[in-house]
């Protein structure tokens, strides 16, 4: 019954993030390891609710194979195999607060895996107050982004996977802006491309 039960709440996946067979690092060729910038921070946090898993690495050799389960009850939520790229989209999984294991692996038995931890979205570092009300003004794609480079600019601080779920779909709608911040977060160089600019020299 528990296997019945595990099974039953596997999601169906695809890998339709920018299409088919793309690979957001494409400069980069492929080596002997296995990398995951969107996971390296720890923790790494992602807002509950029911909503798709956008997932990019590099390195390795295809095809590869994505999980997600959910800690307290070892419930796989996601098992995706013969992937032949490195970006990946999931369909919409149920996330409920608490801990998961994420892991990616290769054919060649490289393995990266990621502890997640799934928050309430109340949690997460949104803009709130006037800065809420000045984004509810802009088009809906303008306010994604500029809440997803906010959310980059904290990658260290473990949100740079909560970025990618937000500007993946504006990437894929072909919204140049949201690909070079979805191409820096897959690639790891968001500590270069959104370091803070330095504090404007007072007037003499």
């Amino acid at each position: 019954l528990e296997q019945e039960e595990q099974a039953s709440s596997m999601v169906s996946a695809s890998s339709r993030a920018y299409g088919e067979n793309v690979d957001l690092c494409p400069d980069l060729d492929r080596v002997d390891q296995l990398n995951a910038p969107l996971l390296e921070a720890q923790p790494l946090y992602l807002g509950a609710g029911e909503r798709p898993l956008h997932l990019a690495w590099k390195g390795g050799y295809g095809p590869y194979a994505v999980t997600l389960v959910r800690n307290a009850d070892s419930v796989t939520l996601l098992a995706a195999a013969d992937l032949r790229s490195t970006s990946f989209s999931a369909e919409p999984l149920a996330l409920e607060p608490g801990a998961y294991t994420l892991s990616i692996e290769d054919i060649g038995g490289l393995r990266v895996e990621a502890l997640v931890s799934v928050v309430e979205p109340g949690a997460l570092p949104l803009p709130l107050g006037p800065e809420a009300e000045e984004l509810a003004v802009l088009p809906e794609r303008v306010s994604g982004m500029i809440v997803a480079a906010h959310l980059a600019a904290l990658a260290s601080q473990g949100y740079g996977l909560e970025a990618f779920q937000r500007v993946a779909p504006l990437a894929e709608d072909e919204y140049q802006p949201a690909q070079v911040l979805a191409r820096a977060l897959a690639c790891g160089s968001t500590s270069r491309t959104l370091a803070p600019l330095p504090p404007p020299r007072p007037v003499e």
